[in-house]
């Protein structure tokens, strides 16, 4: 590669920085809020549970069992109170002056669970999020002209090379296309409205035609049902290519062709696997021989095919493998001297 090769994409790698380090300000926003309301829906949980034990240690009635025990003394390591602890991990039962420091641990454990939520205003996080269109406008402005420039740049450059030369085209043409739907964009940002109610029918809809399925993400969770369901179908007809030849043709045969001592031999275990879910046969295929596969190719005979061809360590690896059939001979395509 040439010096204005490397200085073509070294160059374009460095234009999106401002775009990067603003998405990631407002996604900081974003996630902040996003992980605070998952915060508070686990205390909130965490409190409807310590209400519960309350009202529960509060009813006389109420046996305190071995759960109850743990969770004393946790309390009890928790507020400091290591004399009291002491005294009672040496005896088995439940005094009433313990079932009194216990209703008072567990309502101060409420009163800490509750003072350490902190409340989300959606509304401020959309705003942070949304303010700055202006600059964002300008930053994908000035985006737009250095792509144009790095793209007028290479084609001032010769590539030598036609497969070079046809994915240059096509990175051409993914930059324009790109390039092209950024009014459309902020056209779309400036109308959005959070507000706006979601129809049933829209959300089914986007789950039905969606063609992600993205999950655990950090920034934004997309749930289609089309790779599914495509991957479903690919899986589902490559099997039929080969089952129905094989089942088809072992039916022929049995039925057939078979004579009545092989048909009472192959009968059966055709019926016995059939009566094997294929979720079943699946499981063990992944497990056994998934499992053989990985083993197997992790051998030290294959470890040479991971390393890269004309390298000192190709050699390395294949004398190794091959010094029981005696050494291996440099040559034009293993060699690495000029």
């Amino acid at each position: 590669s040439s010096p204005e090769t490397k200085a073509l994409f070294l160059g374009y790698m460095r234009i999106g920085a401002d775009l990067r380090k603003f998405v990631k300000k407002k996604m900081t926003v974003a996630i902040e809020a996003r992980d605070q309301y998952i915060t508070n829906s686990n205390l909130d949980d965490t409190l409807t549970y310590l209400s519960e034990k309350i009202e529960a240690v509060e009813n006389p009635s109420y046996a305190l069992n071995a759960g109850d025990r743990s969770k004393f003394i946790y309390l009890l390591q928790s507020s400091g109170r290591s004399e009291q602890l002491e005294h009672f991990e040496n005896r088995s039962g439940f005094t009433a002056a313990d079932r009194s420091t216990y209703l008072e641990l567990l309502r101060w454990e409420y009163e800490t669970v509750a003072a350490s939520i902190e409340p989300v205003d959606f509304s401020e996080s959309i705003q942070q999020v949304t303010s700055e269109q202006q600059r964002y406008a300008q930053i994908l402005t000035e985006l737009d002209l250095s792509i144009r420039q790095v793209l007028k740049n290479a084609d001032a450059i010769k590539f030598d090379n036609p497969v070079l030369t046809e994915r240059m085209e096509t990175f051409k043409e993914l930059n324009a296309l790109y390039t092209s739907q950024i009014p459309t964009h902020l056209r779309e940002l400036a109308d959005w409205n959070p507000d706006k109610p979601v129809s049933i029918w829209f959300a089914l809809g986007s789950f039905l035609s969606g063609k992600e399925w993205i999950t655990a993400s950090d920034q934004q969770d997309w749930y289609g049902l089309l790779p599914l369901l495509t991957g479903s179908l690919l899986i589902s007809s490559i099997a039929l290519f080969f089952a129905i030849p094989f089942g088809v043709g072992a039916a022929i045969y049995v039925n057939q062709i078979a004579n009545s001592t092989e048909r009472d031999l192959i009968k059966p275990y055709i019926e016995f696997i059939s009566a094997i879910p294929s979720v079943v046969i699946g499981f063990c295929g992944v497990v056994v021989f998934g499992e053989a596969i990985r083993l197997f190719s992790q051998m030290d005979a294959f470890q040479w095919h991971s390393l890269p061809v004309g390298s000192d360590s190709t050699l390395v690896a294949l004398r190794r493998v091959e010094s029981s059939r005696g050494p291996v001979r440099d040559s034009p395509a293993t060699s690495t001297s000029p």
